[in-house]
């Protein structure tokens, strides 16, 4: 075999290679991208079991949901029940704007009524509160909308037990 015809097989070889190279970079890559993005997802997932098992302890797990002992005192002691008590009317005004179907829609529109009411200035002493206990407001938010459920559903014309009726995720599918 000549020199020449030897370093056309070596080149030929290690051109061959360094493409296999590329592909496996990209292969790594991939794979990489996919672990990175199903990490991110799983912390997502144990982000919301913890916020779940964390509400857990203000609001009974049963249908519907009611406050625990724990969750009265939140209620209570961030002056949460005395903040819906005084906006009770403007609360219910702005739950029924959404135009509520079901006792379900009320439950959920009484939470995100909350959460919009979060950033008036008569919400800044619930706020407070709850830095200095180290809370977080999603979970005062569902708190403070289970009390204002419990209070707007009569005025809207439904029932606690109504809730279950119109939850999608209690109804079963036929």
């Amino acid at each position: 075999m000549s020199i020449g015809s030897g370093l056309l097989i070596f080149w030929g070889k290690f051109a061959s290679a360094q493409t296999e190279i590329k592909n496996l970079k990209e292969k790594v890559s991939d794979i990489e991208k996919r672990l990175n993005e199903a990490c991110e997802k799983l912390a997502g997932e144990v982000g919301r079991r913890s916020q779940r098992d964390r509400t857990d302890e203000l609001v009974k797990n049963e249908s519907p949901m009611a406050l625990t002992d724990k969750g009265k005192a939140l209620l209570l002691d961030s002056g949460g029940e005395n903040y819906v008590q005084s906006n009770k009317d403007k609360l219910i005004e702005a739950i029924k704007t959404k135009e509520p179907k079901s006792a379900y829609d009320v439950q959920e529109f009484a939470k995100q009524v909350i959460s919009e009411m979060a950033t008036n200035n008569d919400f800044i002493p619930i706020k407070n509160y709850l830095y200095e206990q180290g809370l977080d407001l999603e979970r005062a938010t569902t708190v403070l909308g289970i009390y204002l459920r419990d209070m707007a559903l009569p005025v809207l014309g439904f029932t606690r037990e109504d809730v279950d009726k119109s939850d999608p995720k209690k109804q079963q599918t036929k």
